[in-house]
């Protein structure tokens, strides 16, 4: 039998933080431009990329790049349809109450309904650490990884990328760990 432990797998644990990194190099690609390109190699660099870029606008490529950037807002779609229909199914997959005390005794049935009571006092305790993680990640989170990102491009500090990552990854974390709790699963998909 599985432990029941919330703790991320060996995937969330690796692709975290590079997501974390990624997301914070796409914000501030202007800045990272600027930091590592600004220098005369830099100029030379930007204008053989501008070159080749003069190159490949034809309708040929042109054509191409339009039906791969919509194949892959279709891809995107499609998996967040998918997710959201696993997450229901996982939902809705469970038996009703009334089903799973048909025949228990009087003593049995007491005890089921406590712990159906349990079990809608943990989802509802998930659903509103959802709220919160919003609220928070908004106002506080956002803001402040953002500024470690900044501080980690301009400055190179390492502690300021340490916490940029560990932040990152355990403010992604947390609505997987809330989803965990609010199917009442180890996994999400899986058993």
């Amino acid at each position: 039998m599985k432990p029941k432990i919330y703790l991320p797998t060996a995937i969330q644990c690796v692709g975290l933080p590079l997501l974390v990194l990624v997301l914070t190099a796409l914000a501030n690609v202007t800045l990272i431009r600027h930091r590592f390109f600004s220098t005369d190699s830099g100029d030379i660099a930007l204008g053989y990329v501008a070159m080749v870029g003069y190159q490949l606008d034809n309708d040929a490529v042109n054509g191409f790049g339009v039906f791969l950037f919509w194949a892959l807002v279709g891809a995107l779609g499609y998996a967040i349809a998918v997710l959201l229909v696993f997450l229901v199914h996982s939902f809705r997959s469970e038996l009703d109450f009334k089903q799973y005390i048909a025949t228990m005794s009087s003593k049995s049935a007491g005890e089921a309904h406590r712990v159906e009571v349990i079990r809608l006092l943990v989802r509802s305790i998930a659903l509103s650490g959802f709220i919160m993680w919003g609220i928070v990640c908004v106002a506080y989170v956002v803001p402040y990884l953002d500024k470690l990102g900044k501080e980690l491009i301009v400055s190179s500090d390492v502690v300021s990328g340490l916490l940029l990552v560990l932040c990152g990854s355990l403010s992604l974390f947390v609505p997987i760990a809330l989803s965990r709790l609010f199917l009442l699963r180890v996994r999400v998909f899986g058993t």
